[in-house]
């Protein structure tokens, strides 16, 4: 069992580095299992194809990237409506530091997650936080409009460039290795300007 144990953590390592090296289309399973020493038949008893490699590699890390995001928009419910507008920027904040310093802990299997093809489970990974910020943010606008705030709603294309601009912007921080110091100082500094920037076109 034990053995096993390492023959799987063995070829994990060895598919982090085909896949960083050559992306999921060009990465070969037959370099894989020859740089890990194993048969091509011993490696079907972990895994039944690149796909389910390549998901066992960055799934779980996609999935906790999912969960910190989800743990900030669940905080900012929290907050009466008042409260929300005060903190608009702040929980926002908390959130994006937490997934900076999950993705730049787990760089490799970050840098998979962003170059996941569509038809892996972690395509489209930044597409799908945009959405579920800008669902989230629909949702304060409606809490504001149901109190009589007067909320001005931008064009969707324009929230979508936005707020995949903020995500695109944090990738960027850990797929160029910023350091961690100037990195968490960029995110102050963007925070601060998606805060203003949707205070003012929202009207609050």
């Amino acid at each position: 069992m034990e053995r096993e144990s390492e023959t799987q953590a063995k070829i994990l390592a060895a598919a982090t580095a085909e896949f960083l090296r050559k992306g999921f289309r060009g990465a070969s399973l037959r370099q894989i299992v020859k740089s890990v020493g194993v048969t091509t038949g011993a490696f079907y008893r972990y895994y039944g194809s690149k796909e389910e490699l390549f998901d066992a590699l960055v799934l779980p890390h996609a999935r906790r990237l999912m969960e910190l995001y989800e743990a900030g928009a669940a905080d900012f419910k929290k907050l009466t409506p008042e409260e929300q507008i005060d903190a608009m920027g702040e929980v926002g904040r908390r959130c994006m530091k937490a997934m900076y310093e999950y993705a730049r802990a787990h760089r490799d299997a970050f840098r998979l997650i962003l170059a996941a093809p569509e038809s892996s489970k972690c395509g489209g990974f930044v597409h799908r936080l945009t959405e579920r910020e800008i669902a989230e943010t629909h949702g304060f606008m409606s809490v504001m409009a149901a109190r009589g705030r007067a909320v001005r709603t931008p064009s969707p294309f324009f929230e979508h460039i936005v707020v995949s601009g903020l995500f695109t912007a944090l990738s960027e921080l850990v797929v160029h290795d910023v350091p961690p110091e100037e990195a968490l100082k960029c995110i102050d500094q963007l925070c601060d300007f998606h805060r203003a920037g949707w205070a003012k076109l929202m009207g609050l």
